[in-house]
């Protein structure tokens, strides 16, 4: 934004409703002219406004239209738990913009990637199967733009070790699984979840 004016402590121009008072985005007059300002996530007719601190006095307003922005997913439609996927997108790529996995219909995240990755992008799913959705979420009030569904199907493994061994022995196990980043083969007591030595399935 171009403007002209007193520049006095704290003035500011900012982004509002169409003759509104109430600042949606706006950035300090210091910043010089020109100046950047965040328009609103929301198509619509908006207003520009020059604000001086004191006493919030309107010294100019000009009127803007804002048009809406879209974005585009391509993703498998189906993947295993756990798995990292390639997602194709477009879409603005404003600053800490992301794609992400919810649940359906949700904007709460459960893995995400910022779009400044590039396109395709790596994103892991979750490790439980059934529906999610990825979704194109402008980091603004997390305004969401394009939004596709995945099913995700349930991951398998097996093991084949010795019956018996004897203490501090190490044995051989073969396996099978997804081999993802990190995984391990444990060994634990009956039923339980911690480890007592473990090795990389890599």
């Amino acid at each position: 934004v171009d403007w002209t004016g007193p520049d006095y402590h704290d003035d500011y121009i900012m982004v509002t409703e169409p003759g509104g008072t109430d600042s949606i985005n706006y950035t300090r007059t210091r910043s010089g002219s020109p100046l950047n300002l965040k328009l609103p996530p929301e198509p619509g007719s908006y207003d520009i406004v020059y604000i001086m601190r004191q006493d919030r006095t309107e010294l100019a307003r000009i009127s803007i239209e804002v048009s809406e922005i879209g974005a585009t997913l391509d993703a498998p439609a189906t993947a295993t738990a756990g798995e990292t996927i390639q997602v194709d997108w477009t879409g603005p790529d404003y600053h800490d913009d992301y794609i992400g996995v919810t649940l359906p219909g949700e904007t709460d995240t459960i893995n995400y990637t910022r779009t400044r990755s590039g396109s395709p992008l790596d994103l892991k799913l979750p490790a439980e199967p059934g529906t999610y959705d990825i979704v194109y979420i402008m980091r603004q009030d997390r305004t969401e733009l394009a939004r596709v569904s995945i099913e995700v199907t349930e991951v398998e493994a097996t093991l084949d070790a010795p019956d018996t061994a004897t203490a501090g022995e190490t044995v051989q196990v073969d396996w099978t699984g997804p081999d993802y980043h990190d995984d391990y083969i444990m060994v634990t007591e009956p039923g339980g979840t911690d480890s007592i030595n473990y090795t990389r399935t890599r």
